[in-house]
């Protein structure tokens, strides 16, 4: 049993991945002498500082930025993560103005490839969720990874060959 019909699969999949850029895949607050309001989404990561918004930025300055203490990991597995995503976006935004050139081109449904790139994508934000929530106080919300990984699973459950 297929929770999408296939004859909508490839517009679910286009409609997941775009859902899921929306999303952020996590949003860390910390409250204190100075509040601060971070949230990631799969290729930009706004933060907020108390009377002072950062200007919003890639996962890649945060990686870079981080290098070498606990953070970094964190930040670099969500770069990972972003970049996995990034593929999946363009692949949708291929697969939603040239659906026939994407079947011919894929061993698989476009869908079935979209959803393995957005369970990976998730997966990765997902282990980026526990490593940044292990190293910094406060509270991390790991909003769009539930959805990333629901959309993925949904969308390889169905029909594999074209």
């Amino acid at each position: 049993m297929t929770l999408v019909d296939p004859a909508y699969r490839n517009e679910f999949a286009v409609l997941a991945t775009w859902l899921s850029a929306l999303l952020p895949w996590s949003v860390w607050w910390l409250s204190g002498s100075v509040g601060v309001v971070e949230i990631r989404f799969p290729v930009v990561v706004a933060r907020f500082v108390t009377d002072a918004p950062d200007p919003v930025r890639t996962p890649y300055f945060f990686a870079r930025l981080n290098e070498g203490n606990a953070s970094g990991l964190g930040y670099t597995v969500a770069l990972l993560g972003a970049l996995v995503f990034a593929l999946a976006l363009v692949a949708s935004v291929e697969l939603f103005l040239r659906e026939e050139r994407l079947d011919d081109l894929l061993p698989r449904t476009p869908a079935f490839v979209l959803g393995g790139l957005l369970t990976v994508s998730g997966l990765a934000f997902a282990g980026a969720t526990y490593l940044l929530s292990a190293v910094q106080p406060g509270l991390t919300v790991p909003l769009g990874v539930l959805f990333q990984v629901g959309f993925g699973a949904i969308l390889l459950s169905g029909e594999q060959s074209p």
